[in-house]
């Protein structure tokens, strides 16, 4: 009897999966306007380009999909293996360190979104197509 339940349960799952799986390769395919919404009248996941600023070295991402500033961060670090530790807490995610370059009391990574700075924490901030994210390890001025 378990193990019939445990097959059911199973099959259960992997039916989810391939549902899931064929509707995001549908989604996927449907073109989108330059407002970011597809043609079906839906938003889709927004592309920005994703800026991250090291001192004297900045490299930039084009045609990032992400909902945040965060999404976006994330995305980049995974694509081009770069190392990135992050500490979650209450407020939201905070950037310990991008590259080895960590975050502390003289110099941090703090975001700009279209050249202002962010007010609340990259996992809160959402973006829209066309936006830029910047990423600048510099002295804060708080």
């Amino acid at each position: 009897m378990k193990k019939y339940i445990f097959l059911c349960f199973g099959g259960i799952l992997l039916g989810i999966g391939i549902l899931r799986g064929y509707y995001l390769l549908q989604i996927s395919h449907v073109p989108r306007e330059s407002n970011g919404k597809n043609v079906l009248g839906e938003q889709s996941i927004p592309h920005v380009t994703v800026l991250l600023n090291e001192e004297n070295h900045s490299v930039t991402y084009a045609d990032i999909s992400a909902a945040t500033v965060f999404d976006a961060l994330s995305e980049v670090t995974t694509k081009h293996h770069i190392a990135i530790k992050i500490k979650q807490y209450d407020f939201g995610v905070f950037i310990e360190s991008i590259n080895g370059k960590e975050s502390g009391k003289d110099y941090a990574w703090l975001y700009f979104v279209n050249g202002k700075a962010g007010d609340i924490a990259a996992d809160k901030k959402t973006v829209k197509t066309g936006d830029t994210v910047e990423w600048r390890y510099m002295k804060p001025t708080y």
